[in-house]
């Protein structure tokens, strides 16, 4: 399809915060999760009864919370489980931009 903007007169920006900043802020993010409606909602979904290979079912957080409501994983396990699928899955993404970006790409720390 046609282009949305001239790529010649296109500024490439990607932000790739810093490793220990990233992991930082994902363990933050899982425990505040937790605190806001994560585990219920999890519940609502074991509840529609949803083959395991569906899409959602997949989500990282959803297996290791679905493991704890049956009372095979403490939440702290949870929360160091889901975050570390999380740093795995973002380290897949940083990647996945290292190779897509030459060298008319801004990096930005934010």
């Amino acid at each position: 399809g046609p282009m949305i903007v001239d790529p010649d007169r296109a500024q490439k920006l990607v932000v790739l915060p810093e490793r220990p900043v990233l992991h930082a802020r994902i363990n933050r993010r899982f425990e505040a999760m937790m605190h806001s409606g994560a585990v219920e909602e999890v519940q609502a979904l074991l509840a529609l009864d949803l083959p395991a290979d569906a899409t959602v079912m997949k989500a990282i957080g959803v297996g290791q919370i679905a493991e704890m409501l049956a009372g095979r994983m403490s939440t702290a396990d949870v929360v160091e489980r889901s975050a570390a699928a999380t740093r795995q899955y973002a380290k897949r993404q940083m990647t996945w931009f290292r190779n897509q970006m030459d060298e008319d790409w801004m990096r930005i720390q934010p």
